[in-house]
């Protein structure tokens, strides 16, 4: 599976693979959300690869504090939005 990116946007290592499970888990978590909003899952299209880095830089940190889930979160829901009714995908993170 292409955990690149993901890796890259969470700030983890190419050669460091003891996340990759968790992350692999956690990316087809986000595909499954993306699927029940209705939206595209073309990991190709920078919304949803925007999307999926979000989804689970979110959910592998095992304590986030409330302000950065509160961020996130809305990030995810720009992310929807944008894939939904269109419009720019450049999201700024």
């Amino acid at each position: 599976m292409e955990l690149d990116y993901i890796k890259t946007f969470c700030q983890i290592p190419q050669e460091v693979t003891i996340y990759n499970e968790n992350l692999e888990l956690l990316r087809s978590q986000a595909l499954g959300v993306l699927t029940v909003a209705g939206v595209s899952t073309d990991e190709t299209n920078s919304t949803v690869k925007g999307f999926i880095s979000t989804y689970c830089r979110l959910y592998y940190l095992p304590e986030p504090t409330k302000n950065f889930t509160e961020i996130e979160q809305k990030r995810l829901q720009v992310f929807i939005n944008l894939l939904t009714y269109g419009g720019t995908d450049d999201v700024q993170g």
